[in-house]
This record gives C-alpha cells, structure tokens and sequence, in this order.
C-alpha cells in the first residue's frame, strides 16, 4: 500500500498519498486496512517496515464487531501500529468564504477488540484510537492483553481532535505497556 507514498522534498512537509480520501493522507502506506468492515479477523501476522501496521476506518460505512489478535507490528516508522480511527465521511465547502469545511461524519468505528498482539517501534502510538472531525465516533472499544513498547508516542492513545465526537466506552485492560515516547503526545487526551 506504499507505492503512491511521496516525500516531499521540503522537510516541513509530510509525506502524501495521491488519490487517496483527503483523511487517509496521513494513513497512507498501512500495511493493513478494514474500511468499512465488519465481522472481520485479523489474526497471528507479522506486520513490518511499512508506514504503519493495522488500521481501522469509517469513511466509506460502520467498521464494528472486528477482532485484532495475535500480532506483531514492528517498525512501522511514520504512524501507530495499530489504529482505531473515525474520520468523516466527506467533507464539503465552507458555509461562507474563508470559513471552515463542513463534515460528513463517518459510520463509526466501534466494539472492535484489540487483544493479544505485540506492538513495537512504531512512529506513534502502540494502539491509538482516534475521533477526528466534530461528529465522527471511535467507542466501545476493547485494548486489551497487547505488549506496547517503544513506540513514537503512548503505549495507548485516545485521541479527541475537536468537540463533539463520541470517544468514550472504551476499554485499556491489562496490557503491558513498557517505555514508550517519554515527552507524551501534546495533542492526545489521555496518555497511558
């Protein structure tokens, strides 16, 4: 999934993703993506050396009721080995000139469970689980049974990026969590 990937040559720009959703610029190059999935299994795979490990999204229906178990995600250097997130589903023009972009919320991502795999020297969280635009949904989600180190920021992230998502219910349980990111992460909520 890396070959539209492109670094710029200006260092204060990140890496892009030609025709991609304009919420999966910063997801391009995932090993693994359910969009819109559900009843699905991801099980025992090595996951490694890619932009990042294991994502889950909403922009094209609900993604729910998924199982992540049993693997390992290493070094997957520019994001979190395995994420959660809710994005919109389509953003439209600003109600009036130079005011913000409307949103479509996303169908939600939720009653996934995460549980039993290694997560190691990613570029950002072990597991984050993320709400992105006012409207979109990332809940009832169970973290649980992972080993979570040396990644780029927490061990586990929950991510709020603006007001009026629906980021709650879900479940961190007996992970262990070694040395991950000891400066944090400014933009997340909670860190663990």
């Amino acid at each position: 999934n890396d070959k539209n990937l492109k670094f710029p040559t200006d260092p204060t720009q990140g890496p892009s993703c030609a025709g991609a959703f304009p919420f999966d610029q910063d997801d391009c190059g995932e090993a693994i993506h359910l969009r819109g999935a559900s009843n699905s299994s991801v099980l025992n795979n090595l996951v490694t050396n890619d932009a990042g490990g294991i994502l889950l999204t909403d922009e094209t229906g609900a993604t729910h009721d998924n199982r992540i178990d049993g693997n390992t995600v290493v070094n997957n250097i520019l994001d979190c080995g395995i994420t959660l997130a809710s994005h919109p589903a389509s953003i439209g023009p600003p109600a009036s000139p130079g005011g913000r972009p409307s949103f479509v919320p996303g169908g939600g991502v939720f009653n996934n469970q995460v549980t039993n795999n290694t997560s190691e020297g990613n570029g950002a969280a072990g597991v984050g689980v993320f709400a992105s635009v006012p409207g979109t949904a990332a809940y009832n989600n169970l973290v649980q049974g992972n080993t979570l180190l040396n990644n780029g920021i927490a061990g586990v992230s929950l991510h709020s990026h603006a007001p009026n998502q629906k980021l709650d219910n879900n479940k961190i349980i007996n992970n262990t969590i070694g040395t991950n990111n000891i400066f944090g992460d400014g933009d997340a909520g909670d860190f663990v």
